[in-house]
């Protein structure tokens, strides 16, 4: 069995709480079609998922033009202190997007 590398989770006690408060509500708000298929024994805690976002990742970043047509695109993502936190090039067109709209949606998907 390999030995089990070192995880350094950054978030604080009332932070993994928050999490776990959001991702309750997240579930509990969900359809019921969501429901069926992410039930509780395929679902991670708080606590379980942390570890599992540690270190760099790699997130599809979606934005929208001015005319209003999606765009996906890469980001290094890092989940620090219960939240994602990325960066881009000052001159690239993502970095337009967020100036006048700051929405976005984020997916990391392990694998």
């Amino acid at each position: 069995m390999k030995p089990t590398a070192e995880v350094t989770m950054y978030e604080t006690t009332e932070e993994r709480q928050y999490l776990q408060e959001m991702l309750e509500r997240s579930r509990s708000a969900a359809t019921d079609h969501l429901q069926e298929i992410v039930t509780p024994d395929h679902s991670l805690s708080a606590q379980n998922l942390l570890p599992r976002l540690e270190g760099m990742k790699v997130l599809s970043l979606a934005t929208v033009t001015r005319h209003g047509e999606p765009r996906v695109s890469a980001v290094d993502g890092h989940f620090i202190h219960g939240a994602w936190t990325f960066g881009t090039d000052g001159r690239s067109a993502k970095a337009r997007h967020l100036a006048h709209r700051p929405a976005v949606s984020a997916a990391y998907i392990d694998g």
